[in-house]
């Protein structure tokens, strides 16, 4: 018994040290080895990989678009760098009172930083026209990536362990968003380099024994800290940082000394988070008449947006009114001649009133922003990055999973995950209160990587420790087992006996690396849950979307529960393994309910597209109720989701039970009426290198009256090659194969099978001439809301026909089994509608 204890002390210390964080002790920061080389490779390398992924999205992928805040920054960055440009005359204080009042809703710190750039490195470079160069403002930015790269590794290293910082520094490295903000010339390449260095900081005070040092660390901590909340959606930062300081100090020392404790870790971050809040207070409350800290910001209209159901949880431009005004919306209102002020107070009421009215919802509407937050609607310019764009979204999936697992893994080291989920947590809440951005996940990112680090860190750590074990011989079989055989007995008898009870107790020892060899199965589940639905309907053809929605969401909330188990097994000591099975278990039981709400709310929308070349046709059934008739002074319209090809060697032709409706032209250039979209896609095309041919939009054809004579409606759209002339056709059937060009339409699934409902941009708005006005579409077919919208006919089966140009015939054969080029069968219905309109233009019914 004696040689069991002891072995199984052994075990427990060499466990221990094994998992003990780098310079992490309680009593203070653990000797480092003096001379290790590899101490110094592994950030080193991190870094380095980080500033050549940055470098090569400046160099082949990043835009420097000046658009929405951008552009609002770089107008204030230039009223900066006017008013340092007057210095020492009497225009200086009355330009800078300006510059800062103007620049108060978004914040001073990154325009100053824009300025002190554009003055360094003076007009010349690729905008040398305009007075700055952001070349070099990229190129400072993309510095600053790397060094918030740096300052996580080392966070997740002294916090956690090597192996998670060098997990975070990759993570970190590679995530897409991080990636872009190099690029954006926008507040947060800056603020997530701010951000790094208050967590690295903290983490730092929390690690040291010395006062003094400890003091420092969080005054610098603080200073940092009230610069970062010099950007009004961060105003919180400050106060949570301080309450979590204190919490980890009370938790790391005695009963005795918690107060103490508290005091000595939160005193200095407060002092410096002071030393910048009450300036700024100051100068708001003497110069601009109001004491507060932000005096222009709107963060609880964002609340409001973020959390309205109706709208699946994103942000509509057609921005909705607390309910107790009696209005659907602002711009309705006003457009009403009605004269209506809301308050911020106004939206916080309505966004509290809502969560009470429908918590599942709001609780699907915030999980599902976890999980799309780098799909739509978030990047709204296109924006790619080099080397690492292709995975941007699985591993946005897979960051979110596995920093989960790290925040419920953290409580081996709670004071330093008190301070880390606090610092996320104040990062995370302007994303979680406000609508879907991409800029808005780019901050929490950054701490979310040190608890994936973390996760991995812990995993690895516990399938070493089990893989030790499993090496070492039962000191049992040891101590009852003899050296040599007994007289009397068979050799192979007692092998059988040695080997059956080193089997026993090796297999007890081995539970841990069990427990992570069965959750191998779950791989390929979260490999599915990473790439998302559209891959099980490629994989699995026969199954509807709807369907493939459910199963996948079941995957999930299965991997979930699994996973939790599992990882608690993993960590569990042998003599406690069924409290923690049951601990596991119970968290994985509550992820999997959180994740399958959002599974019930929002059901996961679809959409394909097929490509038509010249001789293409695609086709669709309308059938109308019987007796249906024209309203008197009515009229109708087809409306088409098509995008094309810039060049103009075809012409896209609209036919109605086999009679030409509408010629498009080439290039879209005679159909009728006013552009069916968001005036404001076409400036954010531009942005981007685009026609507006190119953006998916909706199209009005107008249909003559004695095209409704029926119930049922035949409508094809026919990609034929261009016409000379407006009649003769220009190529002949033997020189049809230079013929030209593409048109994309674009479809949709059924969102519920047997349900008779269109899901997906928003065909029509109670807005005159704003068709797009609930929608925030953007130039690549992402969009940034989605609308039920009931239809009153029932379709007969699309249907797509392909031609042979080669051999001059317009003929084919229709296909309705094969309606999309994209993998899979695809089922569903195009985005061709009939809307029919009364005598003063008002909507009547949708088909």
């Amino acid at each position: 018994m004696a040689i069991q204890e002891i072995a199984r002390l052994s075990e427990q210390r060499t466990l221990a040290t094994s998992e003990q964080p780098e310079d992490a002790a309680v009593s203070g920061p653990a000797a480092r080895p003096r001379g290790d080389a590899s101490g110094w490779a592994a950030p080193v390398s991190v870094a380095a990989l980080a500033l050549l992924v940055r470098l090569a999205h400046l160099q082949f992928t990043a835009k420097l678009l000046l658009v929405d805040d951008a552009a609002f920054f770089e107008q204030h960055a230039r009223s900066f760098l006017g008013a340092w440009a007057a210095a020492g005359t009497a225009e200086f204080w009355p330009r800078l009172r300006d510059v800062i009042d103007g620049a108060s809703l978004q914040g001073v710190l990154y325009p100053i930083f824009q300025s002190l750039v554009y003055a360094i490195a003076g007009g010349a470079g690729s905008t040398g026209a305009t007075g700055v160069d952001h070349r070099a403002l990229v190129l400072v930015q993309a510095f600053l990536g790397t060094v918030s790269v740096w300052l996580t590794y080392l966070t997740a290293r002294r916090a956690f362990g090597r192996v998670a910082g060098a997990a975070a520094g990759v993570f970190t490295t590679v995530y897409a968003p991080l990636v872009l903000s190099s690029a954006y010339l926008l507040a947060e390449a800056l603020l997530v380099c701010l951000q790094a260095l208050i967590l690295y900081l903290l983490v730092c005070a929390l690690d040291t024994a010395d006062v003094t040092r400890r003091r420092l660390l969080g005054v610098a901590g603080g200073v940092c800290t009230g610069l970062f909340m010099l950007r009004p959606a961060f105003q919180y930062a400050g106060p949570l940082l301080a309450f979590a300081l204190g919490a980890a100090g009370a938790l790391t020392a005695g009963r005795d000394r918690r107060r103490l404790a508290a005091r000595q870790l939160a005193a200095p971050f407060a002092a410096g988070v002071l030393a910048i809040a009450l300036p700024w207070i100051a100068l708001n409350g003497l110069v601009y008449g109001s004491f507060v800290w932000s005096r222009t910001g709107d963060a609880w209209q964002q609340v409001y947006w973020g959390l309205y159901p109706p709208n699946r949880g994103w942000w509509p431009p057609d921005s909705p009114v607390p309910p107790k005004y009696g209005v659907e919306s602002l711009p309705g209102a006003r457009a009403a001649g009605q004269q209506i002020e809301v308050k911020d107070r106004d939206y916080l009421e309505a966004a509290i009133d809502q969560v009470r009215a429908t918590p599942l919802k709001a609780l699907a509407t915030e999980v599902n922003k976890l999980y799309q937050a780098y799909l739509r609607p978030s990047n709204a310019y296109a924006e790619q990055t080099a080397l690492v764009g292709p995975f941007a979204t699985p591993l946005h999936h897979v960051l979110v999973l596995v920093a989960l697992a790290g925040l419920c893994l953290s409580w081996r080291r709670p004071a330093h995950a008190i301070v880390l989920a606090t610092g996320l947590f104040a990062s995370a809440l302007p994303y979680l209160a406000s609508h879907i951005d991409l800029r808005y996940t780019i901050p929490p990112s950054q701490p979310a990587a040190v608890f994936a680090g973390l996760a991995i860190g812990q995993i690895a750590a516990a399938v070493t420790a089990a893989g030790r074990r499993e090496a070492k011989p039962s000191p049992k079989s040891q101590a009852q087992c003899p050296k040599q055989p007994v007289s009397g007995t068979r050799p192979w008898t007692l092998d059988f006996g040695l080997w059956t009870e080193s089997w026993w107790h090796a297999t007890r020892a081995r539970a841990g690396l069990i427990a992570a060899l069965a959750a191998l199965p779950l791989l390929p589940a979260m490999a599915v849950w990473a790439v998302g639905v559209p891959w099980l309907v490629a994989v699995l053809p026969g199954i509807a979307p709807w369907h493939a929605h459910l199963w996948h969401a079941a995957v999930m909330c299965v991997t979930l529960a699994v996973a939790a188990t599992g990882c608690f097994v993993l960590l569990a000591p042998l003599r406690r393994r069924r409290a923690f099975v049951l601990s596991g278990l119970a968290l994985g039981s509550a992820l999997a309910g959180v994740y399958g709400v959002q599974a019930v709310y929002d059901g996961d929308w679809h959409q394909w597209s097929v490509l038509l070349r010249p001789g293409d046709a695609v086709r669709q059934t309308l059938v109308l109720p019987a007796g249906w008739q024209l309203p008197p002074g009515g009229r109708a319209e087809i409306r088409l989701y098509v995008s094309g090809d810039p060049r103009r060697e075809y012409e896209p032709v609209v036919r109605v039970n086999g009679r030409e409706a509408w010629r498009l032209g080439p290039g879209f250039e005679y159909y009728a009426g006013q552009e069916k979209f968001w005036t404001q896609i076409a400036a954010m095309a531009r942005h981007q290198g685009k026609e507006r041919i190119e953006i998916p939009q909706w199209l009005g054809v107008p249909l003559d009256a004695d095209l409704l004579s029926g119930n049922r409606l035949e409508i094809e759209l026919v990609i034929e090659p261009r016409r000379a002339g407006g009649s003769e056709p220009a190529m002949a059937a033997a020189g049809s194969r230079s013929a030209g060009g593409w048109v994309r339409v674009w479809g949709d699934y059924a969102p519920r099978p047997g349900e008779r409902i269109y899901e997906g941009p928003a065909v029509y708005s109670r807005f005159p001439g704003a068709d797009e006005a609930f929608l925030k579409y953007v130039a690549t077919g992402e969009y940034g809301i989605r609308r039920w919208t009931p239809l009153d006919s029932v379709r007969s089966d699309a249907a797509r026909r392909r031609s042979d140009l080669r051999g001059g015939t317009a003929g084919g054969v229709w296909q309705t089994h094969d309606l999309s080029d994209a993998p899979g069968r695809q089922t569903g219905e195009y985005r061709i509608r009939l809307l029919i309109f009364g005598p003063s233009g008002e909507l009547v019914s949708l088909y």
